[in-house]
């Protein structure tokens, strides 16, 4: 039996001079209900006032702990390592941006139960949540993020059908997958030659994996705010798709890399209804 009884969570944080946006994700995290997740923020060598609010937040709350970004692991992606490298056994791991934070006070114990009913004889790599975005400027809701299938029903594919969806455009909401312990054998690591775009380039090598267990599921997990480092580098990160797809599809590159773009417009245009 493989079925998972005690869920951990360890939400891994990456930060830079970004105390201001936190403030969501902290609340967020702190009411859950559910209570077995620590949170670990991985800081870019920020500003002492930046630093000084992490340092109040840890000590004034055991669940919250903070690192220094190594040297070695440059950018965005370079903290999520760091962070992967934190990670104990049989944890979970969530990636939050600074201004994410989690759609109500019961996220977690829904994720933990769907986690829970879904790992029954199923060694689980990952689960895909749907996020949704939120103009944190005009304090509106955006489109819904979702990975095709988990739209309409929860349920368990395999590699070959991940990796399929991947080739139709759909590409999982960074912030509303989670990733299991079991990737340690598989993969455990962002290129971080891919300054915005490796979490797409992780997700087109783990699809080769034909043994690999994924969990589509069918809950609103994240509110993602539209003020990240990739939606003001519109045209650094096109090139990266471009070449992670490239990469993994050859000359087929440019039908993956439109419908992507396809699906994206309707889902804007569907979410302005």
């Amino acid at each position: 039996q493989n079925k998972i009884l005690n869920v951990k969570f360890l939400i891994i944080v990456p930060t830079l001079n970004s105390y201001l946006l936190l403030d969501n994700l902290y609340k967020s995290l702190d009411k859950q209900n559910f209570k077995n997740w620590r949170v670990l923020f991985v800081d870019g060598n920020s500003n002492l006032k930046h630093k000084k609010w992490i340092k109040k937040i840890c000590k004034e709350n055991n669940k919250f702990t903070y690192k220094n970004q190594s040297k070695t692991n440059p950018g965005i992606f370079g903290a999520m390592n760091d962070g992967f490298l934190d990670a104990r056994l049989g944890e979970w791991i969530l990636f939050l941006g600074s201004d994410d934070w989690l759609c109500n006070y019961n996220s977690l114990n829904d994720l933990n139960l769907n986690l829970i009913n879904l790992s029954n004889n199923n060694q689980l790599d990952i689960a895909i949540c749907k996020a949704i975005y939120v103009d944190l400027l005009n304090k509106r809701k955006g489109r819904i993020s979702d990975f095709g299938e988990n739209a309409k029903k929860t349920r368990i594919i395999e590699g070959k059908e991940f990796r399929k969806m991947l080739y139709e455009g759909y590409s999982p909401a960074h912030q509303a997958t989670i990733f299991g312990p079991n990737l340690k054998s598989k993969l455990f690591r962002y290129n971080t030659k891919f300054k915005l775009s490796a979490d797409l380039e992780y997700f087109l090598k783990l699809s080769r994996y034909k043994n690999l267990k994924v969990a589509l599921v069918n809950l609103n997990l994240i509110y993602m705010g539209s003020s990240g480092v990739s939606s003001k580098n519109t045209f650094q990160r096109l090139k990266e798709v471009i070449m992670a797809y490239f990469l993994e599809f050859k000359m087929f590159f440019l039908i993956v890399f439109i419908k992507r773009y396809l699906r994206k417009i309707n889902s804007l245009i569907n979410s302005s209804k």
